[in-house]
């Protein structure tokens, strides 16, 4: 058996809620994070200050990346994040207009596509389309509406046969 020296032992462990030094870890990716460096700084930091990842030999970006999302510490203030526009009197964003007129969100896409919706483009940010409408405006949508019936291919050669004077039956 070979003699012990001043070093310490450490092993692999497969789960980073495992290691001994989890909560400094945790605390440490937190602070750096809320300091907005990227996941490859967090990842020379951590290797600079002495952590070591749970498998690897040093961590790398791609390793922060999954504790950042383990987490749950996603910036919030990207620019692609979605953005409530500022809603007047009377107007909808589409989705919540759908919902309101009991249609689904293509027939509203049509409907702005064919003039029928009156809206606007949301002019700051993404360039949503905000509709305008009032319980007027609403109650002619909902008459303006006819549901698509969804037929089956036998009922389509059906009524096909019938207006041909086809016998397809039997």
């Amino acid at each position: 058996m070979l003699p012990l020296t001043g070093r310490r032992l450490s092993h692999a462990v497969g789960r980073y809620d495992k290691k001994h030094d989890f909560d400094l870890l945790k605390s440490r990716v937190i602070s750096l994070r809320a300091d907005e460096l990227t996941t490859s700084q967090i990842a020379d930091r951590l290797n600079m200050e002495g952590f070591r990842p749970a498998v690897a030999e040093k961590f790398v970006a791609s390793t922060v990346t999954q504790m950042v999302q383990h987490f749950d510490l996603q910036r919030r203030t990207c620019c692609f994040q979605k953005r409530v526009p500022v809603l007047g009197a009377n107007e909808w964003l589409p989705t919540t207009l759908a919902i309101k007129l009991g249609v689904s969100l293509p027939t509203i896409g049509r409907w702005l596509r064919q003039g029928v919706l009156k809206a606007r483009r949301d002019e700051d940010g993404q360039r949503r389309w905000i509709a305008w409408a009032d319980e007027g405006e609403i109650e002619r949508l909902k008459q303006l509406y006819v549901p698509r019936i969804r037929q089956t291919r036998r009922q389509d050669h059906e009524r096909q046969a019938e207006r041909t004077g086809l016998n397809i039956r039997g």
